[in-house]
C-alpha cells in the first residue's frame, strides 16, 4: 500500500498525478493514465491500459483517485518499473528524444509545439518551489528563447531540460 513510500515519494507523486489531472478533478482519465505510463517509458497497447486502469480504479468509480495512483506507483516501484538497467551503458539517444517530446507535449497545452509564458509559468511552478515572479518568468524566457519570438520552441525546451543547474 502507499505506507511503502516515503514522504518525498508521496509528495513527488502528487506532482505527478496534479500535472495529469488537467481539468483539476481529482482523479485522472485512462488517457491520463496513459499519458502518466507512456512517461515512465511504459508503451501499451489500448487493452493493456484498460487492463491496467480497471485494476488501479480499487473503488471501481470509474476514475483514479490519488490514493489509487500511490498504490499503483507502490507497486510499480516494487515491480522494478523504470529502474535503470545497470548493464546498459550506452545513451539511447532516440529514448531520450521521445521523453523529451513528451514532455513538450505535458506543458504544451492548446498543442502548438511551443512553450508560451503562462505554459512556462505552470511549469517553472509545478517542478520549482511554487509561485515564480513575472520577472523570473521573463528572464527565464529572455535566456531560453534564443530565436527572439516569444515562445519556447522544441529545440530550446530540450536546451531548458538538459542544461545543468
Amino acid at each position: 500500500m502507499p505506507d511503502r513510500l516515503t514522504l518525498e515519494q508521496r509528495k513527488e507523486f502528487r506532482e505527478v498525478f496534479d500535472a495529469y489531472d488537467k481539468d483539476g478533478t481529482g482523479h485522472i482519465s485512462q488517457a491520463e493514465l496513459g499519458e502518466v505510463l507512456a512517461e515512465m517509458n511504459l508503451h501499451t497497447s489500448g487493452q493493456e491500459l484498460k487492463d491496467i486502469y480497471e485494476n488501479t480504479d480499487i473503488d471501481k468509480s470509474g476514475s483514479i483517485e490519488f490514493h489509487e495512483f500511490l498504490v499503483m506507483m507502490a507497486d510499480a516501484i516494487d515491480a522494478g518499473v523504470g529502474e535503470d538497467d545497470e548493464d546498459d551503458e550506452d545513451v539511447n539517444t532516440e529514448k531520450f528524444t521521445e521523453e523529451l517530446r513528451a514532455q513538450l507535449k505535458i506543458w504544451d497545452e492548446n498543442g502548438d509545439g511551443k512553450i508560451s509564458s503562462s505554459e512556462l509559468r505552470k511549469f517553472v511552478e509545478t517542478v520549482g518551489d511554487g509561485a515564480v515572479s513575472a520577472k523570473v518568468l521573463e528572464d527565464l524566457i529572455v535566456e531560453l528563447d534564443t530565436n527572439r519570438n516569444g515562445v519556447i520552441e522544441y529545440n530550446e525546451f530540450i536546451v531548458m531540460l538538459t542544461q545543468d543547474s
